[in-house]
């Protein structure tokens, strides 16, 4: 306890006045900071889900168009499935839960860059916005021809060669 004088009353109560503690005005102010700091941190780890979500979407794209790439290098130069066109394979989804639909298809150039040999461009696509259309409910389509706004798509390009015609495979 304090012990005062009575002629240094008015210095030892401003003594003990600054003694108190905080004023309620410092910790409002200390609660608007603390509050402000939290909702950035906050945004910030939506954007790093969102971000998340975006890569492992496009990495599984590029993962269904490598793995079908390789099972089209594995049929024969003259296979039914390499003729020159434009081939529509379907939709799928990919095993792990995202519940996002790829749309895939491929394209076969005969002779380019030179004789005997194929372009084979594999294309993945898929929505951008996880399927729905929030205002309108109904899922996006991508797999049109030019693909909508709000949807990605991942292309792979190799060439499968006629062995008979082509000593060295370019890119191959």
């Amino acid at each position: 306890m304090l012990r005062c004088r009575v002629e240094t009353m008015t210095a030892c109560q401003d003594r003990r006045s600054a003694e108190r503690g905080l004023s309620l005005l410092e910790v409002m102010i200390a609660l608007v900071i603390l509050a402000v700091g939290l909702l950035a941190l906050a945004s910030m780890q939506i954007s790093s889900i969102q971000a998340n979500t975006s890569g492992f979407a496009s990495t599984a794209a590029v993962t269904l168009a490598d793995r079908q790439l390789q099972q089209l290098k594995t049929l024969a130069y003259t296979d039914a499935s390499l003729n020159e066109g434009v081939y529509a394979v379907g939709g799928t989804t990919m095993a792990g839960g995202n519940n996002i639909p790829y749309y895939l298809s491929y394209s076969v150039s005969d002779d380019d860059p030179i004789v005997g040999v194929k372009l084979i461009t594999y294309t993945v696509a898929w929505s951008g916005n996880k399927v729905w259309h929030a205002s309108e409910g109904v899922m996006t389509d991508c797999s049109v021809s030019p693909l909508p706004d709000n949807c990605h798509s991942v292309s792979l390009i190799t060439r499968k060669c006629n062995e008979g015609l082509v000593k060295r495979c370019l890119l191959d």
